[in-house]
């Protein structure tokens, strides 16, 4: 998620992009409410998402490196 209450996740997002850990965002939010330009490119998914949809974007970028 990005809003994590009083902070965002903007700064787990770069350490994972740092040491080339896959992720995408799964939020309530579009791309405009990440601050950091770079991370608005990063694949975002909007909640709610159902359990067979977590799976398939998960299976998607780890299997295509589509994530960071």
């Amino acid at each position: 998620d990005v809003n994590l209450g009083r902070e965002t996740s903007e700064s787990i997002a770069d350490y994972l992009s740092n040491h080339h850990v896959p992720y995408f965002f799964l939020t309530g939010y579009d791309s405009l409410n990440i601050k950091d330009p770079a991370l608005q490119k990063m694949p975002l998914y909007r909640k709610p998402m159902n359990r067979e949809g977590l799976a398939d974007a998960i299976s998607k970028h780890l299997d295509n490196g589509k994530a960071a």
